[in-house]
């Protein structure tokens, strides 16, 4: 039996779907660089899959809750809290920024383990401390859905980051 033919079974295909010579090669560069790698690291198509869908679901919450709308004119917010997590996101959102444009992309470093050791505690502190407080002020307006709406939504905003 060929090796080409046992390359769509491998990575999971219908038989009946016919392969270019050049996709199965590019397939197959894919799938060694994986192995390489310690299989530690997903491929990059699997991240922009993952990332894709996340944005989708944060923008379906978005537009069906009309998130936008109703954080600024609901008087039902709690703004003080509110206020308090935007605040803590924006120190998130600063954190990555440190690291993903300055660390990465002007000084080189690609390896974020090396990047100074307060980062990645006060990025820790700061999204949970911002997903906790914009859950207790969004809490009098959609009580339980609260903590599933900021989550997704926060994930959504995330995960485009992690494939940069």
């Amino acid at each position: 039996m060929d090796d080409d033919d046992t390359l769509p079974q491998e990575i999971g295909l219908r038989r009946r779907v016919n392969f270019s010579p050049e996709l199965k090669n590019e397939v197959r560069k894919v799938l060694l660089e994986h192995e390489e790698q310690g299989g530690k690291r997903r491929p990059y198509i699997v991240a922009v899959l993952e990332a894709s869908v996340w944005v989708a679901i944060a923008c379906a919450i978005i537009v069906y809750t009309d998130f936008m709308e109703v954080v600024q004119f609901s008087e039902y917010i709690n703004r003080f809290y509110f206020n308090i997590g935007l605040g803590f996101i924006s120190i998130f959102v600063a954190v990555g920024l440190y690291v993903i444009v300055w660390c990465s992309w002007i000084n080189g470093d690609t390896e974020w383990e090396k990047v100074p050791t307060a980062t990645f505690p006060v990025a820790s502190f700061s999204v949970l401390a911002g997903l906790l407080c914009m859950t207790i002020g969004l809490w009098p307006l959609w009580s339980w859905f609260s903590p599933f709406i900021v989550f997704f939504i926060m994930m959504g905003f995330c995960m485009p980051f992690s494939i940069i």
